[in-house]
């Protein structure tokens, strides 16, 4: 299948991938280059020290999901960190006027060719779908593994955690590649290399020699860091005041939570009952999952405990991408305002 800039037969295409071996240096890609190594600084998987383990090749048929960060030009990018941090300065004129979804675009100005080819590509592998961010920076393409591992000249393997078994990940288990003139367009593809480090199930319950007073029923709160002790030590206002639940119209905060962290609504019932606070989640945006998570739990019942009167959005992904996160954010028209990752 051939596109107008010269995407090369892809059944040829996947032959010279499946004949080469993944640590062989990759030889032309056709009409597109040579293959060129991506994140070359971003180590491969080390059997030794990770504790992900490497089991067998992903299934062929399966679907994953790959963000695609397109190439922001060097001045661009550099403008975008200035106007970061002047409206981020409480002493500099530009304070708080933070762009909108549309000046970030204009300021971003990425080449339209750079998401066309670069989603013709993967859409010539073999993708099923591919959809481009509202600021043009970033793809999200919908792909089966054997038309990923053809389209990046690398081979895909399940990773299981060791410590937490049912948790597993398809990832490269070798550099991966893309033809010269894609990866031009391309500062990197997630989801590839990139290992999430899981919180240890050992739970360690550690006292404190500080006598916190406990205002929670549960005795076993007792010298514990509750919300009433940040609510102390950070000079918040009782949460029996009015003042503790005004708050301006326009404020609004997030959490982020990966891999079967999520929450149910009796545990936050329980918490907000036994603390004395106002535990709620405004909204949820991705896939929801019938059982709660100790670490996503957390989150939400401390931040709520800290700003009642404000909503919170809890963002969930079942994988682990920051990138897959950032570009959820930025594809917003008008996301949360303080997030908590």
């Amino acid at each position: 299948a051939a596109t107008g800039f010269g995407t090369p037969d892809f059944e040829a295409l996947s032959g010279l991938v499946m004949t080469t071996k993944h640590h062989d240096a990759p030889k032309s890609a056709g009409g597109l280059g040579q293959w060129v190594q991506q994140e070359a600084e971003v180590p491969v998987h080390n059997p030794e020290t990770s504790s992900w383990v490497r089991l067998s090749r992903a299934s062929p048929d399966k679907m994953m999901t790959l963000t695609v960060a397109l190439r922001i030009d060097a001045d661009r990018r550099d403008q975008l960190e200035r106007v970061l941090l002047e409206v981020s300065d409480p002493d500099h004129q530009r304070y708080g006027q933070h762009l909108s979804q549309e000046q970030v675009t204009e300021l971003l100005a990425v080449p339209a060719v750079r998401a066309a080819e670069t989603a013709a590509y993967f859409q010539a592998a073999g993708a099923r779908k591919v959809e481009t961010a509202p600021n043009g920076d970033m793809l999200t393409v919908t792909i089966p593994v054997v038309s990923a591992e053809a389209a990046m000249h690398m081979e895909l393997h399940e990773f299981q955690h060791s410590e937490h078994t049912r948790a597993q990940i398809v990832r490269a288990g070798a550099p991966y590649y893309l033809p010269a003139k894609i990866a031009e367009h391309v500062s990197m593809v997630g989801e590839l290399l990139q290992f999430p480090r899981l919180v240890p199930k050992k739970v360690i319950s550690v006292g404190s020699p500080v006598k916190w007073a406990n205002s929670c029923d549960a005795r076993g709160c007792a010298n514990l860091v509750t919300p009433s002790v940040i609510a102390q030590r950070y000079k918040l206002p009782d949460q029996t005041l009015p003042e503790a639940h005004q708050a301006h119209t326009s404020n609004s905060m997030a959490v982020a939570e990966f891999q079967g962290q999520f929450w149910k609504q009796s545990d936050l019932d329980g918490f907000g009952k036994s603390c004395h606070r106002d535990v709620s989640v405004a909204k949820t945006i991705g896939d929801e999952k019938p059982s709660g998570g100790i670490e996503s739990e957390l989150d939400i019942e401390y931040i709520k405990a800290v700003a009642p009167e404000i909503p919170l959005t809890v963002i969930y992904n079942g994988q682990f991408s920051l990138l897959k996160w950032a570009n959820q954010i930025s594809s917003m028209a008008h996301p949360p305002l303080v997030h908590s990752v």
